[in-house]
């Protein structure tokens, strides 16, 4: 997962060739975490300030606030808080959803040839 972000940096004893501003790639390479839920991070939006995820109730697409974690390379974002571990959530629609969308599960996005 690719991703800009701003960070402050120190250094014990900085390099000689350093410049003000210059960028630098990192890369985070944190502990697993067992046994976590996870979404697709496709499937999480943001609602003005709030990250969700949308699932089906009767019919209709319900936006669920969601606390996130951390992101994998594979794709998937770990959820910390606002989901159980058996709630389906929206991960594809052809267009944005709202409270009015009425949705229609399909078992793939593209049908293959028998």
């Amino acid at each position: 997962v690719a991703e800009e972000r701003i960070a402050n940096v120190a250094f014990a004893s900085p390099p000689d060739n350093l410049a003000i501003g210059e960028l630098a790639e990192v890369r985070l390479h944190l502990p697993p975490v067992e046994k976590a839920l996870a979404v697709p991070t496709t499937a999480i939006k943001r609602i003005g300030q709030v990250d969700g995820v949308w699932r089906r109730q009767d019919g209709r697409a319900v936006f669920v606030p969601i606390k996130a974690g951390a992101t994998s390379t594979a794709g998937m974002t770990q959820i910390l808080d606002g989901l159980a571990a058996d709630t389906e959530v929206i991960v594809h629609s052809q267009r944005a959803l709202n409270a009015e969308t009425r949705i229609k599960v399909v078992d793939a996005l593209v049908k293959v040839a028998p």
